[in-house]
């Protein structure tokens, strides 16, 4: 039995509002993967940077003023070796985040909503869409997999303010309320937005998180005014749906001013 898409996606509709310049992929950006080190417990992070992508970002950014408020284990600091403000609300990050302290890095753990601290641009890669929940989840074949009965994700954090986890049937709709608050609160934090995100494919429909971002940062008042895109080494997932015929591999960088 072949599952719908997800409720509570947008509808093609949706985009009117964004610029036909800003609607498709481009992949311009260049990433030297030498650079970096992955420090020890690292490597096991599920969303972090493939290797010069942080010195890519930073480029990008044109300043040493950057502040990243959903940091993770801090990869734009480790790689560019710069003293960023590093934010994220799972405090099982702060073992990665508190020793780059010592490296001139501000610290803070709280919800990115809560962050006081300023910066000329935020460089950031929110959480991506929750994934279908299945009745068994680890089968690739829809058919075997069932249909949807909910949403899920596989981030470690509890804190009630935590985008990264929604559950339910109105999951996308939560996180687009949660992103949405985010992406107001930036604009207290900085006058530029760096913003990577992924798209995914599910039953041949591209998820296009990249757009969705647009739409939400649009709510808070921000205009997009670039984007750029590089085509990383693709995951086991990707690898699998470009077998099938599906799959987005881009990686896109929107930027955003006030």
């Amino acid at each position: 039995m072949v599952s719908p898409v997800p409720k509570h996606l947008r509808h093609q509709d949706d985009y009117s509002a964004i610029p036909s310049s800003l609607i498709d992929h481009v992949i311009d950006l260049t990433v030297d993967r030498t650079k970096g080190v992955v420090a020890p417990g690292i490597g096991d992070h599920r969303a972090k940077y493939a290797r010069g992508l942080a010195t890519a970002l930073l480029k990008l950014a044109g300043t040493d003023s950057v502040g990243d408020p959903m940091a993770g284990t801090g990869t734009l600091a480790r790689e560019t070796g710069l003293p960023l403000a590093l934010n994220d609300i799972d405090s099982g990050m702060l073992r990665f985040l508190a020793p780059l302290a010592a490296s001139g890095c501000e610290i803070s753990c709280k919800p990115a909503t809560q962050i006081t601290w300023t910066r000329e641009v935020c460089v950031f890669s929110p959480p991506y869409y929750p994934r279908t929940d299945r009745r068994k989840p680890n089968a690739h074949d829809d058919a075997k997999r069932g249909p949807v009965v909910g949403f899920r994700d596989a981030y470690t954090g509890d804190h009630l303010d935590f985008v990264g986890n929604p559950g339910g049937v109105d999951a996308i709709k939560h996180y687009r309320e949660q992103m949405t608050r985010i992406y107001t609160h930036m604009g207290a934090v900085c006058g530029r937005m760096i913003v990577v995100t992924k798209n995914w494919t599910r039953l041949g429909v591209e998820l296009r998180l990249d757009l969705d971002t647009i739409l939400m940062a649009r709510e808070a008042r921000w205009r997009c005014v670039a984007r750029h895109g590089w085509t990383p080494p693709p995951s086991l997932w990707a690898r699998f749906n470009s077998s099938r015929g599906g799959g987005v591999l881009v990686e896109d960088i929107t930027i955003f001013e006030k």
